[in-house]
């Protein structure tokens, strides 16, 4: 009962094992719902967390992502299951997903295993560029190249796709910039910093507070 009504994906670890599910809400339903003034279920559900299984500790599609994603030492990581879907039939063969949850310390751990390069996709609407600066914060602290890929008209990668080709996507890919270049772009858009001194006053104060997680380097780090 959990699942009715929703198109079911299989969740597995990077051994191929089948952990949980997942189940996005068909559309039909969802519109009868609420033409009905029924309560309209969420958008996405997975499976309980047990032992086995938690929305931290895994990424949707790393399974079948894997071999290639320790062959290149990268990895793209999106929002949602079609996304992956569409983006492997597009021949983008590094996609993975978050199930639900921010990217978050535990999934850091777990692609340190495989990538040293992260390519964040997410979606380019308002939402997707809060949770972009959110997530930089947490990278700030680590090893790892965060490269960060906003997509053009708040489209999703899918819709990106249909809309692009794979081709396309590939090549924004490869272009995606440092994380903390797509910061400062960020916080400077919208206003000349040169006459709006209060406004790049806050920029800076907003990058700083970002830098301000990377690790203290010591005398004896240097040496």
């Amino acid at each position: 009962d959990r699942f009715r009504g929703r198109v079911i994906f299989p969740i597995r670890d990077t051994q191929l094992r089948p952990i949980a599910f997942g189940g996005r809400v068909l559309p039909e339903i969802a519109k009868r719902l609420e033409a009905q003034g029924q309560r309209v279920p969420a958008k996405y559900v997975n499976s309980p967390e047990t032992k086995l299984f938690s929305k931290s500790d895994v990424l949707y599609g790393l399974d079948v992502a894997r071999d290639e994603v320790v062959r290149q030492r990268r990895i793209v990581v999106m929002e949602g299951y079609t996304d992956v879907i569409m983006a492997r039939q597009f021949g983008i063969t590094t996609a993975t997903a978050v199930l639900g949850t921010a990217l978050n310390e535990r999934h850091i751990k777990l692609i340190r295993r495989f990538a040293e390069t992260v390519i964040l996709l997410l979606d380019g609407d308002a939402a997707g560029q809060r949770r972009t600066n959110e997530i930089l914060d947490l990278f700030v602290g680590t090893d790892l190249d965060l490269r960060i890929l906003t997509l053009p008209d708040g489209l999703d990668p899918a819709d990106y796709l249909l809309k692009h080709g794979g081709p396309a996507l590939g090549r924004a890919i490869d272009g995606a910039v440092d994380a903390l270049d797509h910061k400062l772009a960020t916080e400077l858009q919208g206003f000349d910093p040169v006459r709006d001194t209060h406004r790049a006053f806050r920029a800076a104060e907003n990058v700083l507070a970002t830098l301000a997680h990377a690790p203290r380097v010591t005398l004896a780090d240097s040496s």
